[in-house]
C-alpha cells in the first residue's frame, strides 16, 4: 500500500493560518470547483482521465473514510479510484483523485462509474441528495503520482472532501497545480512555507 504524501490539516490550524487569504478561500470553498474553474477559464475546461480502476485505497484514504462516515467501511476494501486532470485553457490546473468503496448500491453510485470524461463535480452538485460532510486542507510533497510531470515537484496546496451519496462515502482529493489561480496572489514564501 502506498504511503500518503499529504500533510492534512483542519481549518484554523497553524498550517492553515500560514496560507494567504486567497489560498484559504480555494481550500475551504464549499461550492463546485468545476463551476469555479469553468468561469475562470472562460469555458475552456475539460477533464482528462488519467486512470480509472478498482484498487486498494491508500492507508490515509481508508482511515479518513472510516473515521468520518456514518456507515462503517471495511479497512482494506477494494474501491473504484479515478484520477484526472482538470484542464483549463490547455493546461492542467488541478489533479484530482476520487475514491468510492465498492459494494455500495444505488442508482447514483452506478452513475459515477459511467462518468467517462464528464466532471465528477458537475454530477455531485446537480444532486440535492449528495452532500459534503467533511473537508481538510493539505500540502502535497514529492513524489507526485507517476503521471504528474516533474515540473510540479514543489509543495502544492490540496484539499480533500468526503461526500455522502445515499449515505455512502465518496472521497474527493484535489491538488492545485502551479498553473492554477490559487497561487496567483501568494508570494513565493507563502507557497513554500505551507
Amino acid at each position: 500500500m502506498q504511503r500518503s504524501q499529504y500533510g492534512w490539516f483542519d481549518v484554523g490550524s497553524a498550517k492553515d493560518r500560514r496560507l494567504s487569504v486567497e489560498q484559504r478561500h480555494w481550500i475551504w470553498d464549499q461550492t463546485s470547483l468545476t463551476d469555479k474553474l469553468r468561469v475562470l477559464a472562460h469555458g475552456d475546461f475539460e477533464v482528462q482521465v488519467l486512470s480509472e480502476r478498482r484498487t486498494l485505497p491508500r492507508q490515509d484514504e481508508q482511515v479518513f473514510i472510516s473515521s468520518t462516515c456514518r456507515r462503517g467501511v471495511k479497512r482494506r476494501a477494494i474501491a473504484w479510484v479515478r484520477e484526472v486532470y482538470l484542464i483549463c485553457q490547455g493546461r492542467p490546473w488541478v489533479y484530482a483523485r476520487s475514491v468510492l468503496p465498492l459494494g455500495q448500491k444505488g442508482a447514483l453510485t452506478r452513475q459515477i462509474f459511467q462518468l467517462k470524461s464528464r466532471p465528477l463535480g458537475e454530477f455531485l452538485f446537480s444532486h440535492p441528495d449528495i452532500y459534503r460532510s467533511s473537508v481538510q486542507g493539505g500540502e502535497w510533497r514529492w513524489p507526485l503520482p507517476s503521471k504528474v510531470p516533474d515540473e510540479f515537484a514543489n509543495k502544492l496546496i490540496a484539499r480533500r472532501s468526503l461526500f455522502n451519496i445515499q449515505e455512502h462515502p465518496l472521497l474527493v482529493q484535489e491538488v492545485f497545480l502551479p498553473y492554477s489561480p490559487v497561487y496567483q496572489h501568494s508570494t513565493p514564501q507563502q507557497s513554500q512555507n505551507i
